[in-house]
């Protein structure tokens, strides 16, 4: 029995224990190649979101950013949609707490 769970606003969004495995073939089926991973330095740097960034890397052009910490400010969202508008990224995926999101829902806006 999976324990992800997925809501549709209209804004797909999973969640779970071992979602982020789930990851590349939501990609696949969306049509996604090359996404923008908006994360905090901090899950940046941890070990298992290397790894995925890395396991991404296999089938598609991903971009990371996560220029910003708790609070983000608008200068943060600017540099977060210059990113990813560089990127010319066709989706925007937010790894993550409150900020995260925050910050990606504003660079999707």
């Amino acid at each position: 029995m999976s324990n992800v769970t997925t809501y549709n606003f209209p804004t797909r969004i999973r969640f779970g224990a071992g979602a982020r495995h789930e990851l590349g073939s939501v990609l696949s089926e969306a049509g996604v190649w090359r996404p923008s991973i908006v994360t905090d330095r901090g899950i940046a740097r941890l070990d298992w979101f290397k790894k995925l960034v890395e396991s991404l890397g296999h089938d598609f052009e991903v971009n990371v950013f996560s220029d910003f910490e708790g609070n983000p400010i608008g200068s943060h969202v600017m540099a977060g949609v210059a990113s990813v508008r560089s990127h010319a990224a066709d989706a925007i995926i937010a790894v993550g707490g409150g900020a995260a999101i925050d910050v990606a829902k504003a660079i999707a806006a």
